[in-house]
């Protein structure tokens, strides 16, 4: 019983496996990478902290200019 499982075992373990195996996982992170949520959470993470950079710059900006009266 021991000997075919392991002779099967043995025959799934080629070279034709081994890169269907590697090109299976690349894909699955490759999908995981690129899936369309994923991209928008980028987008929005990227324009929030733009916008969070510009309006404490702006702050920044306001606070030497007005409070500070620096020119």
């Amino acid at each position: 019983m021991f000997k075919k499982t392991k002779a099967k075992l043995k025959a799934l373990w080629n070279i034709d496996s081994m890169i269907d195996l590697t090109v299976d996982a690349f894909l699955l992170l490759f999908d995981v990478i690129t899936s369309p949520i994923l991209i928008v959470v980028r987008l929005i993470r990227h324009f929030f902290n733009k916008w969070i950079r510009d309006s404490i710059s702006g702050t920044i900006k306001w606070f030497v200019h007005k409070v500070l009266r620096i020119k």
